[in-house]
Parts: C-alpha cells; structure tokens; sequence
C-alpha cells in the first residue's frame, strides 16, 4: 500500500522551513475569552437544539 499524503523529503524540507520560525521565534501569548455560560449547567447537559440566545449571549 502506498503512502498517498507522504510529502517526500523536499516535502519535509520544505514544511521544516516554514514551521522553524514558528518553534523558534517567540511567540504572543494568546489571549481567550470565554463566555461564562459555557459553565453553566444548562451549557454542559445541552442538546444539539440548544438556543445559546435564550441564555443572554448579548448578541456574540
């Protein structure tokens, strides 16, 4: 069976290249907001018709 996605060794090369500043340069801290109702009981036993604008999402 051949490997179909392999990206062969200038592949690799090539994802090395790009990939290397991103593990070696500092990086920004990302910065997250999370919406207190994702904490709530009503979020964690929702179903898949949960209406996230009946718990006061404030337009988002």
């Amino acid at each position: 069976m051949t490997d179909t996605i392999h990206p062969g060794w200038r592949g690799w090369l090539k994802i090395d290249q790009k990939v290397d500043p991103f593990l070696t340069k500092k990086q920004a801290a990302p910065h997250y907001t999370i919406d207190n109702l994702f904490y709530s009981k009503a979020w964690q036993q929702a179903d898949a018709d949960f209406n996230y604008d009946e718990y006061g999402n404030n337009g988002r």
